[in-house]
């Protein structure tokens, strides 16, 4: 009886598709639907994604995003979401292809609940259309001779690629046209030495039809400081969250407390929380910590014993508003990057008025941001604890804080506005031709 229960509710659609996406936040931020995994010799992110000819003449920009999700939609995504908005603002035909997403409706995200969703097998449309496309295994993607791709991490580039080869032998266009490849950091480093890092760092070398933006000018850097060559690249600068801006006019009367804030996500490697947590045991294990609270935002985690009974509770992911408040009334924060990207975190508590600890890497030094900004040589949990021992010996309730000078592009409405006033359609010359 429970099983025959079990194969009835198993069918439900709903149902697969809560237990799916259950199975799927398990696993990690996004992960491939199954079917995009025919054999375990396989990279599943890079699982092909066929082209078929289609009767749809009309100039089209494609988005390829791992996925659309509200629940998925912060960092990486949500910044590649804006940069679409603004390229496609002055266009009909737009189209979102999800690579790690095998279904999506309105619910998941109402921002694009006027959206058309459609299948991989779906006749082509004029409009604005989402396909999800992570069940891609033995399908076909639906390519117009004048679609244009844009892609937004290393492997929609290698599938982005792939496609308009395609494009170009089933519409025999000669050349191979341009796509635009938004950059928000070194990938390979996400990976230890393996065939994904060599695969991303591949779509690096191997940039004939690319344009390259960047995700903010210490990337940029970095990325040509490593040898690594685009004909084209453009970047743009890191913006405060509008819903925070708001809440700078506080930030001078604000009242601290003794309290630390940390930017904790152990799930992402790159953000060292181990050195972080070690360096904090060592503090509360070297120092007299009473009265002092440490908090952890960004991924809910278990609370962590640091010893002499202090605790790092974690509030998780926070609402704009809540985020806003916690950095109004904290002294310090620690945010930490192992890569050549600042991330945000960082920027935001230094404009917030907090004491901020970050990390040193390559070239990259935030220590121009704010004078609130002491960037390590090297993230280690000895010079983390060092850095703040010296911060919170400093701490008084009567002194006030404030923002220090912080560059005005972080204060821009939109970060694309501060790029050449040509550039979009400059790219846009560029992908076409």
């Amino acid at each position: 009886m429970l099983r025959n229960l079990l194969k009835r509710l198993l069918k439900n659609q709903r149902i697969k598709s809560f237990l799916r996406d259950i199975y799927v936040e398990s696993q990690s931020e996004v992960k491939l639907s199954s079917d995009l995994q025919p054999s375990i010799s396989e990279i599943p992110e890079i699982g092909a994604l066929a082209a078929r000819e289609s009767q749809f003449k009309s100039f089209r920009l494609n988005l390829l995003v791992p996925a659309l999700s509200t629940k998925h939609v912060f960092g990486g995504i949500a910044t590649a979401l804006k940069f679409f908005e603004e390229l496609s603002k002055d266009y009909e035909n737009l189209r979102i292809i999800l690579t790690d997403e095998a279904a999506f409706t309105p619910e998941d995200n109402i921002n694009y609940k006027e959206w058309s969703i459609l299948t991989l097998e779906a006749h082509d449309q004029s409009g604005k259309c989402v396909i999800p496309a992570a069940d891609r295994y033995g399908k076909t993607l639906s390519v117009g001779k004048n679609d244009i791709f844009i892609a937004t991490a290393w492997w929609t580039s290698i599938l982005a690629k792939s496609l308009q080869s395609k494009q170009a032998v089933i519409y025999d266009l000669g050349n191979v046209r341009r796509f635009i490849y938004l950059i928000q950091d070194f990938e390979p480093g996400f990976y230890p030495w393996s065939s994904r890092y060599a695969l991303a760092e591949s779509t690096y070398k191997n940039t004939s039809g690319l344009v390259a933006v960047f995700n903010t000018s210490t990337l940029k850097n970095y990325f040509e400081q490593a040898g690594f060559n685009f004909k084209k690249s453009y970047c743009f600068e890191p913006v405060l969250h509008e819903g925070l801006k708001p809440y700078l006019d506080r930030v001078v009367a604000a009242k601290r407390y003794k309290r630390v804030l940390v930017y904790g996500r152990p799930s992402t490697a790159r953000n060292a929380y181990e050195i972080i947590v070690m360096a904090l045991k060592m503090w509360v294990n070297e120092k007299n910590c009473l009265g002092w609270e440490f908090i952890s935002v960004g991924e809910m985690h278990k609370p962590i014993e640091l010893g002499n009974g202090n605790v790092l509770k974690s509030l998780g992911k926070l609402s704009i508003e809540g985020y806003a408040e916690i950095l109004l009334s904290s002294y310090a924060g620690i945010s930490l990057m192992i890569s050549p990207h600042p991330s945000y975190p960082p920027l935001e508590m230094a404009a917030f008025g907090l004491k901020v600890i970050t990390n040193k890497y390559e070239s990259k030094d935030l220590s121009y941001f704010s004078d609130n900004i002491i960037a390590l040589d090297y993230a280690a949990p000895e010079l983390l604890c060092d850095a703040l021992i010296s911060l919170t010996n400093q701490f008084s309730e009567s002194v006030q804080t404030s923002s220090g000078a912080i560059p005005e592009t972080f204060l821009l409405d939109n970060p694309f506005k501060a790029l050449p006033e040509n550039l979009i359609s400059e790219l846009y010359a560029e992908a076409i031709m």
